[in-house]
């Protein structure tokens, strides 16, 4: 099951990017569309081999209700649905994940602004999700949190499957429509840039993983490491999978283990002069711990975070360099595209990466070396 659900992770767009064409070209080739290159088909076949993908069956995917309108005809006081996904609710994205508050935010003002109306539901898994929908459908969904267990197939809602809907945030597996996420590469590389032209040229990375179809935030770490070695520098990867704690009431760092990392880090020769971060939320025991081993950070190591999470971030002196994900820009672009998805509803599913902008602490500030 598990290797079914990997393979079903990659969309119609990775399958473009790996065959070197376009999402038409490829939507062609696999619906036998007449009038394309034997070599151009070729390609696409053998990038769907290689990523294992599976074009949706054309009764699973998501169809109009019989009286929903297309987003042209859309009238105000249409019900747009938010589920929060997941055993951890709406009160823990409110008071335990600022990016999460911030992604829906923006998802509250596009729906006021069009004149919409927006409802929000819970649903702990797959099962709820249909339990919710049981009342009258809305004319679109949008799913925010994470995702069920690979055991729990989204079939168990089939009321879902006939509305439009989309997932932002998140590493879905079994869900197969658009996804709206932050541009995690281009994270890392823009975190990596930034300090290269700083002047640094052996940097570390403190976060859980690297990337993988279950973690797609994690590719910040690997695309910062590429871009550093890359450029001729070096990388030391001080990453724990169990660094950082998420239940259905907490979410904090396991400190122990930070301190360990923050050891290791300090005992390295040379010591590097820059750090990645991958989430606001290590980045005030980071500056306690390095502190602790004399360590000054922004002085002796050059630190740059991720999300721009004010609640983690309002406290922190010196300040630091932040790469900001734009949380209440991706909320708005979740709307549009459901209202995209809305009138285009045989299109391919799509991911859709929201680029992030950089924070500069102190852009007077000298450069290293």
């Amino acid at each position: 099951m598990a290797g079914l659900a990997l393979e079903e992770s990659y969309s119609i767009v990775d399958v473009a990017r790996v065959a070197g064409v376009g999402v038409g070209t490829v939507s062609r080739v696999l619906n036998h569309a007449p009038n394309v290159h034997p070599d151009t088909a070729a390609q696409v076949h053998a990038a769907v081999a290689r990523l294992g993908y599976r074009l949706p069956a054309r009764n699973n995917r998501r169809g109009p209700r019989r009286n929903h309108q297309p987003a042209s005809t859309l009238r105000a006081g249409s019900e747009i649905m938010v589920i929060i996904l997941g055993p951890q609710g709406l009160d823990w994205m409110l008071h335990c994940a600022p990016v999460y508050a911030g992604v829906l935010h923006g998802i509250e003002a596009a729906v006021a602004d069009k004149g919409f109306r927006l409802t929000m539901r819970q649903a702990a898994d797959w099962t709820h999700v249909g339990r919710a929908l049981e009342s009258v459908p809305p004319n679109g969904l949008i799913f925010l949190g994470f995702e069920p267990g690979a055991e729990a197939r989204p079939e168990m809602a089939p009321q879902a499957l006939q509305i439009p809907a989309i997932w932002t945030m998140g590493s879905p597996l079994t869900f197969h429509g658009d996804h709206i996420q932050p541009d995690h590469s281009k994270i890392g590389i823009m975190a990596a840039r930034h300090l290269l032209q700083r002047g640094h040229r052996h940097c570390a990375v403190i976060g859980a993983q690297l990337g993988a179809p279950n973690s797609l935030m994690n590719f910040r770490n690997d695309s910062f490491q590429w871009a550093i070695n890359e450029a001729g520098g070096k990388t030391e990867m001080l990453l724990d999978p169990r660094l950082v704690i998420r239940t259905s009431s907490e979410h904090i760092v396991d400190k122990e283990r930070l301190k360990g990392i923050i050891s290791t880090l300090s005992h390295i020769h040379p010591r590097p002069t820059a750090l990645f971060v991958e989430s606001d939320i290590l980045v005030t025991p980071i500056y306690q711990y390095l502190s602790a081993a004399g360590i000054a950070p922004q002085r002796d190591i050059e630190v740059v975070t991720c999300n721009n999470e004010r609640p983690y971030l309002s406290m922190i002196e010196p300040k630091l360099t932040v790469v900001d994900i734009q949380p209440q820009v991706l909320g708005r672009r979740t709307v549009d595209q459901l209202l995209w998805r809305i009138a285009n509803l045989n299109a391919p599913a799509m991911r859709v990466m929201v680029s992030p902008v950089l924070v500069v602490s102190d852009p007077e500030s000298a450069p290293v070396g």
